[in-house]
C-alpha cells in the first residue's frame, strides 16, 4: 500500500481547498472502494500500471486540439493491456462480454478509469480536459458518480477537468440516462455525446441531454471527403449543434483535406491520427502549433480563392444584371429586359419581388424543361424570409450573391443573385437563380 499512500499524499489538503466542491458528499464506502482499486496500481518508469488477472494495464492518451486555440485542449484516455509474453491486448478483448461476467466488467472499467485519472494527474503542466468513455452499464449504476468523485479526490484531479463520454445504446432507459447525466454534472464534470451521426445517436439525445460537447462520428468525417451531400450538410449540422449550446468535436481526422473541410464547416475541435496517435505521453505542443498554423494558412488561402471565385462571378453577371434593371426601369417586361441574362449558360430563372418579398413576375430560361411539380408553380409566392431578399433590401447599394441552397422550385442546389432597385416609385428586388459555383 506504500505506492497508494504516496499518491494519496499528493491529494492532501484537497478537501480544505474546496477544489472539487463535493468532497464532503463522498461516502466512506466509495473511498474504501477506490483504495481497494488503487492497491492494484503500480508506478513503473513514471507511468501508472494496473494489475488485472494476468495482465498489466496501461493508459494511452490521444490529443484533442482546438482549431482556434491551435494547441492541445484535451486528451482521450484509451486502455491497453499487456500479457505475460509482452503482447498487446486491445479493449475489444478486454471488455468482451462473452469472456467476462458483468461484475468483472464493472471492476475492469472502474479500475481502468482510476488508472487513466492517475496517469492524467502526472501531467502537472497540462491544463486541458481528460475525456473518459463510460459504458451503459456503468452509467446505469446510481453510485458511479460517487465512485468517480472518490477517484478524483484521491488523485487530486478537479471534476471540471473531466469530460464524460456517453456511449449509450438504444436499449438504455432514456430517463435513467438523464438522471445519470445530472449526477455527473452535479459532480462538476463536462458531458459529451460520442459517435454522433452513427447508430442510435441523434438530435433527440442532444435536445434531452444538452451535452457540453458533441463528437461527430469518424465515419461521417471519412465520407464527407468523398460525398458531396455530406460536405454540403456539415456546416448546417455543426450550426444546429452550436445552436443547442454544444461545442463540436470531430474524431477520426487523418488527412489535411479532412481537417480543412471540418474547419470550414465550423467544427471547434479535432481528434485523429493527423494530430497525434495514442501514446503514453502527450505530443509536443510546439510541433502541433506549427501544424495548426499551416492549416490556418491553407484555410486562409482557400477562403481567398472562394472570395476570388465570388468576385469573378460578380464580374460575369454585373453587366447583365445592370442591363436588366435598366430595362425594367424603362418599362420593359421582364422577359425582354432579361434577354441577355437568360442567355447565360448558368442562369435558370429571373424574377422580380416587391418590397414585401412577394413574387410579381418570373421568366424561366429556355434551356429548362417545364415541370409539373406543384412546387414549381410559384405564382405570387412569398420569398420574404429568404436571405437573398433581405440582404438586398437592407443594403441597397450593391448586388448580393447567396450561399448555395436547395431551390424549392426545382429541388436542386442553386445560388441567387439579388439587387434592389426602384421602379415607378416602388421598391423591388431583381433575383436571378444560377447553378451553384
Amino acid at each position: 500500500m506504500d505506492l497508494v499512500n504516496n499518491l494519496k499524499l499528493r491529494s492532501a489538503g484537497l478537501a480544505a481547498s474546496g477544489a472539487q466542491g463535493t468532497v464532503s458528499q463522498i461516502s466512506e464506502l466509495a473511498r474504501r472502494n477506490i483504495e481497494l482499486l488503487a492497491s492494484r496500481l503500480e508506478l513503473v518508469e513514471d507511468q501508472w500500471r494496473a494489475h488485472y488477472q494476468d495482465l498489466s494495464l496501461y493508459s494511452l492518451l490521444q490529443p484533442i486540439v482546438g482549431y482556434s486555440h491551435q494547441s492541445i485542449i484535451g486528451c482521450e484516455a484509451l486502455l491497453r493491456g499487456e500479457d505475460v509474453h509482452g503482447s498487446t491486448v486491445m479493449p475489444a478483448q478486454l471488455f468482451a462480454p462473452t469472456a467476462t461476467s458483468d461484475n468483472e466488467l464493472r471492476l475492469l472499467e472502474r479500475l481502468s478509469r482510476l488508472l487513466h485519472i492517475a496517469n492524467f494527474s502526472t501531467f502537472d503542466s497540462f491544463s486541458g480536459w481528460l475525456f473518459i468513455n463510460l459504458s451503459p452499464q456503468l452509467i446505469a449504476d446510481d453510485n458511479d458518480a460517487d465512485d468517480l468523485a472518490a477517484a478524483l479526490e484521491w488523485a487530486k484531479v478537479s471534476p471540471a477537468r473531466v469530460v464524460i463520454e456517453l456511449t449509450e445504446q438504444a436499449c438504455y432507459d432514456p430517463q435513467g440516462l438523464v438522471s445519470a447525466v445530472a449526477r455527473y454534472r452535479a459532480l462538476g464534470c463536462k458531458v459529451a455525446i460520442d459517435d454522433f451521426g452513427a447508430g442510435h445517436s441523434n438530435f433527440e439525445r442532444i435536445w434531452t441531454l444538452l451535452p457540453d460537447i458533441v463528437k461527430l462520428d469518424r465515419n461521417m468525417v471519412l465520407r464527407a471527403t468523398s460525398e458531396l451531400v455530406i460536405q454540403q450538410m456539415l456546416p448546417g449540422l455543426v450550426n444546429l449543434v452550436h445552436q443547442s449550446g454544444s461545442l463540436v468535436l470531430a474524431e477520426g481526422i487523418e488527412t489535411v483535406e479532412q481537417a480543412m473541410l471540418l474547419s470550414n464547416a465550423g467544427v471547434d475541435m479535432g481528434q485523429g491520427y493527423l494530430f497525434g496517435y495514442p501514446r503514453r505521453e502527450l505530443p509536443n505542443n510546439d510541433d502541433l502549433r506549427v501544424q495548426m498554423s499551416n492549416l490556418s494558412v491553407q484555410s486562409q488561402r482557400s477562403w481567398r480563392r472562394d472570395c476570388e471565385r465570388r468576385r469573378r462571378l460578380y464580374d460575369n453577371f454585373k453587366h447583365h444584371i445592370q442591363q436588366t434593371v435598366m430595362g425594367l426601369r424603362n418599362g420593359q417586361p421582364l422577359d425582354r429586359a432579361a434577354r441577355s441574362l437568360l442567355r447565360l449558360s448558368h442562369v435558370r430563372r429571373c424574377y422580380v419581388l416587391n418590397d414585401k418579398g412577394r413574387q410579381e413576375v418570373l421568366v424561366e430560361a429556355s434551356r429548362l424543361a417545364s415541370s409539373v411539380s406543384p412546387l414549381a408553380q410559384t405564382g405570387s409566392s412569398d420569398w420574404g424570409r429568404r436571405s437573398y431578399f433581405r440582404n438586398a433590401m437592407e443594403s441597397q447599394d450593391r448586388m448580393h450573391i447567396s450561399s448555395p441552397y436547395l431551390s424549392l422550385s426545382d429541388g436542386s442546389m442553386c445560388q441567387t443573385l439579388s439587387v434592389y432597385f426602384r421602379r415607378g416609385g416602388h421598391a423591388q428586388v431583381l433575383c436571378c437563380d444560377i447553378d451553384p459555383d
